[in-house]
């Protein structure tokens, strides 16, 4: 059953070291779903061109609450995933003005269902959620300020719906963030 915008937010952005990120299920997601995830920026109509992209297919339910965690994604042959399978191609994460989007369809007509960005979205080079069906801080997370290292760090056992996760995790202020030279993955965050 397709997914729609909303079912997956974002949770984790890794723009230093091995390039990684992470998103969690608000419903399930049945066998055989496929999310596509690129870091080409979207103008409002289209993705341009010149970054990378790959599917990833739900190779079991995953039960809404599960967290998707992926590692070493600017490696196409040596990337990996917590759950599911990935196909080829990478995604190599800038730790200035880049944003990951999460849709399904094909590149031309892709229905969106979250995206996250190191440094809002509406700049041109990060990208836009103009005419994507996703909305700031409702069903996508735009950090503020070129951030290298981001993971949401609100609440997660105390609210009453996986609804209300997803306005808690796409509010930039439940997220601890890191920024500066060198690599900011190894410092805990």
């Amino acid at each position: 059953m397709p997914l729609n915008a909303g079912d997956i937010a974002f949770v984790g952005f890794n723009a230093d070291a091995n390039d990684d990120f992470a998103f969690v299920a608000l419903t399930d997601i049945a066998v055989g779903e496929t999310i596509t995830f690129t870091d080409n920026e979207w103008d409002g109509s289209a993705f341009n061109t010149g970054e990378g992209g790959f599917t990833w297919t739900a190779s079991a339910l995953v039960p809404a609450g599960t967290i998707v965690v992926f590692n070493n994604t600017s490696s196409a042959a040596g990337k990996t995933v917590s759950t599911g399978t990935l196909s080829t191609g990478a995604i190599a994460l800038g730790n200035s003005d880049e944003s990951i989007y999460a849709y399904q369809g094909a590149i031309g007509a892709p229905t969106f269902l979250s995206a996250v960005s190191n440094n809002a979205f509406g700049t041109t080079a990060a990208g836009s959620l103009t005419n994507t069906g996703l909305t700031a801080g409702v069903n996508a997370i735009g950090l503020p300020g070129n951030i290298d290292v981001a993971v949401y760090n609100g609440d997660r056992t105390e609210l009453a719906s996986f609804a209300d996760y997803r306005t808690a995790i796409n509010n930039p202020a439940n997220w601890l963030t890191d920024d500066g030279t060198g690599d900011q993955s190894a410092n805990g965050i």
